[in-house]
């Protein structure tokens, strides 16, 4: 009797840590799915950017300038772990990443602590290109409501300025950027 006591126990405690682990994801993917979509600007207000010498850090302390990423499509994303819709959004971002990431380039930043990030970020297994900043961000850039996102076009111009959290596994963003990657 003790046996099947044993086997009810230990099958029990499977299934709790599973329903836990599955449940915590579906939550999550559940909440990324129930915002909206990102709006777009509009081609005529659309900023044009040409400050690319903001630094950016690693978790090592490797600095990689901004000016990489003159004159290719970029999405720049402002996350933080002090902010729960910043970290679901990562969470539909997942896919554009995943779809996207050969075609163009993807910078996540943040002025977290860089090892709790990270931890989240290697915990999700979320393989974003993270980075740290400390300077202010260049003009047009903000990082006051996180999260925060803008997408730039080749030529400078920013395509998306969204605040707040997103669904931004669309069809109409990925018209949007297949738009970019062709000019």
């Amino acid at each position: 009797m003790n046996k099947k006591i044993l086997k009810f126990g230990l099958f029990g405690i499977i299934i709790f840590l599973v329903v836990i682990f599955y449940g915590k994801l579906a939550y999550e993917k559940i909440i990324s799915n129930t915002y909206d979509k990102p709006s777009f600007v509009p081609y005529a207000e659309q900023n044009v950017f040409t400050s690319y010498t903001w630094p950016l850090y690693t978790i090592d302390g490797d600095e990689l300038y901004f000016k990489k990423y003159k004159g290719k499509v970029l999405m720049l994303v402002f996350v933080s772990t002090k902010s729960k819709e910043s970290l679901y959004q990562l969470h539909s971002l997942k896919k554009i990443y995943e779809d996207y990431n050969t075609k163009m380039n993807f910078i996540f930043v943040s002025n977290d602590n860089h090892k709790m990030i990270s931890d989240y970020f290697s915990d999700n297994n979320f393989y974003f290109p993270l980075y740290f900043y400390l300077r202010t961000p260049p003009k047009y850039f903000s990082d006051a409501i996180i999260p925060q996102t803008y997408v730039i076009s080749s030529k400078g111009r920013i395509a998306v300025d969204f605040s707040g959290p997103a669904n931004w596994d669309n069809k109409e963003f990925r018209e949007l950027l297949d738009g970019l990657l062709k000019k």
